[in-house]
This record gives C-alpha cells, structure tokens and sequence, in this order.
C-alpha cells in the first residue's frame, strides 16, 4: 500500500498516476472526496477500512482519510465531523500496523498555492487557511515518520530527484513482494 499525502497543489496525483504507470500500480482514490468539499459523508471510513484490510501492495492511493480528516477538519471548523474519536484512533493504529509507504508531496508554499489558484479550491478556505494547511502537513510528516520510520517519505518535486522516489519505492515493493 502506497499512499501519497500533501496539501493541495502538492503533486500528489501527477506523482500517484507517473507511480502507477512506472510500477504498474492501480491508482485510487475514494470516488466521493471532492476537492471543493472534502469527503461526501462517513462511507469514506468503511471504504478505508476496507482497503487497509486488504493491504494491497499493488496500489497506490491519492490521501488517506486518516492522515488528510484531521488537518483539514482543522482547515475548515464549519464542516461537520464524520469520525467520532474511537472511529479515527482505531483506523489510524490500524494503518500505522500495515506499515504502508507513506509519502507527503510538499513543495514550498508559494509552488503549492501557484499550483491551486487555476483551478477549483476548497470551499471556505482563503490563502491564509491554505498556509496553515501547508504547514500542519509538515508537521503530520514528521509525526507519521516517527511511526513509520523508513516507510515515510518527504517528497518535493521542485528539489527532489525523480529518482529518488523510483528507487524507494522500488526497495518497498521488493520489501513486500517477500513478505518482509
């Protein structure tokens, strides 16, 4: 299981759809999460559930409701709560578990912000929401590489070598095909 987390505008899906060709990866991404609303009722939390059960190792998935819910709950104080508190430790323990890779796709703010000013943009939320936005990923990151050690991945497509994130996700692939 990959999974590829950042703000918006942080080159998460052209990363997730070059890994899914490159790898031969099914890219997925929960149907009802819109950009402009966030995720469309509790559905989303059956729906990973599941996918963390089946722990497939030949996909790649654009956010993750455990990693992206709180910081854009955060984001957006308005929107109703969709996970009760047992609903969100319970499926984050689970993930963490599975040891997916993890990697948070964080250029710099202003890259990010350039990326999402052409096209439709989270309701509600004004650049400075958007900043601190940017910022809660980086520290999710460093939360998320303390639980998941090697299997947690800063990616920014503006400084990092493609081959970099070739070349590790090679190295978990190879990990998991053998069952280590």
């Amino acid at each position: 299981m990959i999974i590829l987390e950042g703000p918006d505008g942080g080159g998460k899906t052209t990363l997730a759809m070059r890994l899914g060709e490159e790898f031969g990866l099914e890219y997925k991404r929960y149907a009802l999460l819109s950009s402009t609303r966030g995720p469309d009722g509790p559905g989303i939390i059956d729906w990973w559930d599941e996918q963390i059960a089946e722990n497939q190792i030949d996909a790649v998935y654009d956010r993750c409701f455990y990693i992206s819910e709180p910081i854009y709950q955060l984001a957006t104080p308005g929107r109703d709560l969709i996970a009760d508190v047992k609903q969100m430790q319970t499926g984050i323990m689970r993930l963490s578990n599975f040891a997916p890779l993890v990697i948070f796709c964080i250029p710099p703010f202003d890259t990010a912000l350039g990326n999402i000013h052409t096209r439709e943009r989270l309701e509600g939320v004004d650049d400075k929401a958007l900043g601190k936005i940017h910022w809660a990923y980086h520290v999710a990151a460093a939360y998320w590489s303390e639980i998941l050690y090697h299997t947690c991945l800063y990616w920014d497509y503006t400084h990092h070598d493609p081959a970099e994130i070739t070349e590790a996700v090679t190295r978990y692939l190879r990990r998991k095909g053998d069952g280590s």
